[in-house]
This record gives C-alpha cells, sequence and structure tokens, in this order.
C-alpha cells in the first residue's frame, strides 16, 4: 500500500458510515460540507446495515476517539496542511482530502453525533 504525507485510515465499517452521511455533494469536491452529520442519520444506518448495535456502536466511538487523538497529534507537528482520508476499499488512493482546519471539528461532531444515539429505540 502506497503511504501518505498525514494519512488519516478508515475501517471499513466507519467507511460505510460515512457513505451514508455524504449526502451533498462529494467530499472530494466540498470537504466537510458534503457530509449530513446528524443522529437520524446515524439511527437510519444503524437500522439498515447494521446487526450487532451495540458492538457496532462501541467499536465506532472508539475508532473515532482514536482518529481525533491521531489528527490532534499530526496537526500539533504539521499544521496548514491537508489529511487524505484513506478508505480499505483503495487503499492506493486518498478517497477525498480534508483541511486541517476542517477534520478535528469534524470528527468530534462525528463523535458527539454517534454517542448521541445510545438510549434511542435502536441502541437502548
Amino acid at each position: 500500500m502506497r503511504e501518505f504525507k498525514n494519512q488519516i485510515k478508515i475501517s471499513e465499517e466507519l467507511a460505510n458510515l460515512l457513505d451514508f452521511l455524504e449526502v451533498y455533494n462529494s467530499a472530494a469536491s466540498v470537504g466537510v460540507a458534503a457530509f449530513s452529520v446528524s443522529e437520524p442519520l446515524v439511527l437510519r444506518f444503524m437500522l439498515d446495515n447494521i446487526a450487532d448495535r451495540s458492538s457496532w456502536y462501541e467499536e465506532t466511538k472508539k475508532e473515532i476517539d482514536g482518529l481525533i487523538r491521531e489528527v490532534q497529534k499530526l496537526a500539533a507537528i504539521k499544521e496548514n496542511e491537508d489529511f487524505p482520508l484513506i478508505y480499505p476499499r483503495n487503499e492506493s488512493l486518498p478517497e477525498y482530502y480534508l483541511e486541517s482546519s476542517e477534520i478535528l471539528p469534524w470528527f468530534r461532531e462525528l463523535y458527539e453525533t454517534v454517542s448521541g444515539v445510545k438510549g434511542s429505540n435502536v441502541l437502548p
């Protein structure tokens, strides 16, 4: 697999969620503005795609939290640089690049949104 400067690797499970949330345009074109990060969409995704929701929920939260820490570490070293997101389906090229000023707030919003679905009918 080719390595990219500042690359962020996304699991297949998280990539599927991000694909579902990418509703307004292509992230390759408009960055984080392409995504609708909302609890209703995360719940719909879980209902339609996840059999073991409890495990998915815990693993996804853990992954996003790890990505937040990774981006914080990289951003402290290399500020004002873009982050290529690498999805498992195409490890030879980034799926898209996100600006350093966008990626950390976006991951935090994603973490809070995913965390917020606990206690719903979908994930009691």
